[in-house]
């Protein structure tokens, strides 16, 4: 696929995306997702991941680390990757 396609393609999808209120969504091509992966397990400038074994505490926890950012002057496209009672798609 060409560079001009591609780029195309990923404006079409995140026209047809930005559609659905609270829906997450990020378009990237294989090679990029791969790339991102190796490196961090995500893509972004900055990232902070919280661990442990109970999934409900930690969205919880979560929760309050974004609120806590959200109200930084300057932070933009803030995400929140919940990890449990999700429903998640994965479109190839």
């Amino acid at each position: 696929m060409r560079t001009s396609d591609q780029a195309a393609a990923q404006e079409e999808l995140r026209g047809i995306l930005k559609h659905y209120p609270g829906l997450q969504s990020e378009v990237v091509t294989f090679l990029g997702d791969r790339i991102s992966e190796s490196l961090s397990g995500v893509n972004a400038q900055v990232v902070i991941k919280i661990f442990g074994d109970d999934l409900d505490l930690l969205d919880k926890s979560a929760d309050r680390v974004v609120a806590a950012l959200g109200k930084i002057k300057g932070i933009v496209d803030l995400q929140f990757k919940r990890q449990s009672g999700t429903p998640a798609i994965s479109i190839h």
